[in-house]
């Protein structure tokens, strides 16, 4: 997940604590987590992700060490 918002706020130019507003509405999320000073749950971690599968700049390519979920399209929707 650090390498996620390290990545994407390099690839966007946005900054960390707008990219934790984004994500889990918490400016200081990615900060606290870094430092130890915060927990998160697995379906945090799955909505974080998700987000910045959604989110991802079209020509930065994702990181090859954190696998990418698979994001369904919705039922009905042309492909």
């Amino acid at each position: 997940m650090l390498a996620l918002v390290g990545r994407y706020t390099a690839e966007t130019g946005r900054a960390e604590s707008t990219t934790g507003r984004l994500t889990v509405g918490d400016g200081r999320f990615f900060r606290r987590v870094r430092d130890g000073h915060t927990s998160f749950t697995v379906a945090t971690y799955d909505r974080v992700v998700t987000w910045f599968s959604e989110n991802w700049p079209e020509d930065a390519p994702w990181p090859d060490d954190v696998p990418r979920p698979v994001l369904l399209q919705p039922e009905g929707a042309v492909q």
